[in-house]
């Protein structure tokens, strides 16, 4: 799952509590939104958070890691960096 949002109140109350619901979290801001499709595809995210709209998205991929949290029932977080540290 995507959670687009940002460091408000309302954003990280709501990364909490999917986080408290084992989700596999996908945190994203709209500064990155000309990169949300390859977060997307590559994050295999298959439900879409925004200002809390649900939106649903198709694909027919699976990843071994990802398959065993969803298993054993595990939260996660999948971060993607831009490999600067500033």
């Amino acid at each position: 799952m995507a959670l687009i949002g940002d460091f408000d109140p309302q954003s990280i109350l709501t990364l909490l509590k999917l986080i408290d619901k084992n989700v596999i979290l996908v945190p994203l801001t709209d500064d990155t939104k000309a990169q949300h499709d390859y977060f997307f595809e590559f994050a295999l995210v298959d439900v879409v958070v925004k200002d809390n709209v649900v939106t649903r998205l198709k694909h027919n991929h699976k990843h071994e890691f990802i398959e065993t949290l969803r298993e054993q029932n595990h939260a996660g977080l999948v971060l993607f960096s831009t490999g600067t540290t500033g």
